[in-house]
C-alpha cells in the first residue's frame, strides 16, 4: 500500500490493487468535523511523486505546508532511507519551524518481507 492508497482508503474507503505512481502531485481535499474542538477542518493533502525526476519541482509543493505524513514501505529499505535523505530534509528546508510531521511505516502486515526493523 502506497501513500496514494492510504489517502484513497481514508477519503473513499476503497482500496485498488492497480498501483499507478503519482505523476507530479495529486491534490485531495476533505472536510472533517473534529469533535474535540467542535470545529470543521479542511484537509488539503498533496500526494507528491517520489521519483527523482520530480526533485526540482518538489519544493514548490511545500509552500503553505503546515504538516506532513512521511510514508515508507517496511519491505523496501531504500524508501526508509529516503525519509531522512530526501523528504525530511525538504520538509525542514521549505516548511516553517512550527510544521509537524509524522513518519509512517506501511505494509506492516507483510512480516516475512519486512527489512526495516521496528527499532
Amino acid at each position: 500500500m502506497s501513500l496514494t492508497s492510504l489517502i484513497n482508503q481514508y477519503i473513499e474507503q476503497s482500496f485498488s490493487e492497480d498501483y499507478k505512481p503519482t505523476l507530479g502531485a495529486n491534490i485531495i481535499r476533505k472536510d472533517v468535523h473534529v469533535d474535540t474542538i467542535n470545529a470543521n477542518v479542511r484537509l488539503i493533502m498533496w500526494d507528491l511523486a517520489g521519483q527523482e525526476k520530480y526533485n526540482v519541482i518538489r519544493s514548490m509543493y511545500f509552500q503553505g505546508c503546515v504538516g506532513a505524513l512521511l510514508v515508507y514501505d517496511v519491505t523496501r529499505f531504500t524508501t526508509f532511507e529516503s525519509i531522512n535523505s530526501k523528504w525530511l530534509k525538504d520538509f525542514k528546508k521549505y516548511v516553517k519551524k512550527e510544521g509537524t510531521y509524522i513518519v509512517i511505516g506501511n505494509k506492516i502486515d507483510l512480516k516475512d518481507e519486512r527489512v526495516v526493523s521496528t527499532e
